[in-house]
């Protein structure tokens, strides 16, 4: 029973699809701009797998997510076909794989 209990604590599927061991989280939106208005955050930063032309045409979101029990922050871009976020909306988002649109929770 013990190991049913713990193997389940292991395997958190977020909405019935979105498995943790697949890399998605649950976050909440800080901030949405363009890159250069974006602050530097504390874990991670998609922008800088990106080209210059690509940050000049993209928005992006700041993140805020809990990383082994820890508050930590990411940077992430916001694909065309992702609904309005805002400021405060709370999200899925995939921390393996920054070309993964958020998905409004």
């Amino acid at each position: 029973l013990a190991l049913v209990i713990l193997a389940s604590g292991c395997s958190t599927i977020y909405a019935g699809k979105y498995a943790f061991e697949d890399g998605w989280r649950e976050g909440t939106i800080v901030s949405v701009g363009s890159a250069g208005s974006i602050a530097e955050p504390q874990f991670s930063d998609c922008r800088k797998r990106m080209t210059a032309e690509q940050l000049s045409v993209s928005q992006f979101a700041l993140v805020k997510f809990q990383h082994l029990r820890h508050p930590q922050r990411r940077v992430v871009p916001l694909a065309g076909g992702t609904p309005s976020l805002r400021n405060s909306d709370e999200v899925y988002m995939n921390v393996d794989d920054c070309t993964i649109a958020l998905v409004k929770r």
